[in-house]
């Protein structure tokens, strides 16, 4: 899986640098905010059960910076599981960083993401606070001048309390274009 992950960061930097640059601020908005679903699976390196997370809500904003393809990204979302003994598990994070928009035309938008950030599992009797890493891309579709479909796809990394974590997400968003 690491490996698939590092191989998928170099496509993305080889496509940032391969591909001409667009005039992106024709068809980046300024500023958006979008919101939806997410499922998560996380595993460890230890004996750990690896829970997945189908049960999960992510929001989003994004302002680009000047007239080129970077802006700047915030995200805070909530995914949650039941145990077998009819408990919630809860795994919180709030990121920061930054997006490149790969490859951008009238409708469609690829982007590359960058995130960290804190990451908080709690289930009764545990909580478990950590930094967190988050790379990750997806695509854009715009069904208007201001609306959009997003699909995202992110890998996590996360060492709360010295025990490393590693996750995916598979993320399905609308968003809004503000400016």
């Amino acid at each position: 899986m690491r490996r698939t992950v590092w191989a998928g960061c170099v496509v993305s930097a080889v496509l940032c640098v391969g591909l001409p640059h667009v005039a992106f601020a024709q068809s980046e908005p300024r500023c958006s905010v979008a919101g939806g679903y997410v499922f998560l699976q996380e595993w460890s390196a230890g004996d750990l059960e690896t829970p997945r997370f189908p049960a999960g809500w992510l929001g989003t904003a994004a302002y680009r910076l000047g007239s080129g393809r970077w802006s700047a990204v915030g995200e805070f979302g909530v995914s949650s599981a039941r145990t077998s003994s009819d408990e919630t598990r809860q795994l919180m994070g709030a990121f920061g960083g930054a997006r490149l928009a790969v490859y951008s035309r009238k409708r469609l938008t690829l982007f590359a993401q960058a995130l960290a950030g804190l990451e908080r599992f709690s289930e009764p009797g545990l909580v478990e606070s950590g930094i967190a890493v988050q790379p990750g891309g997806g695509l854009d579709v715009r069904l208007s001048s201001r609306v959009f479909l997003r699909g995202q796809g992110d890998y996590r990394w996360s060492q709360p309390n010295g025990a490393t974590f590693h996750a995916y997400r598979v993320i399905a968003m609308i968003g809004i274009a503000l400016k």
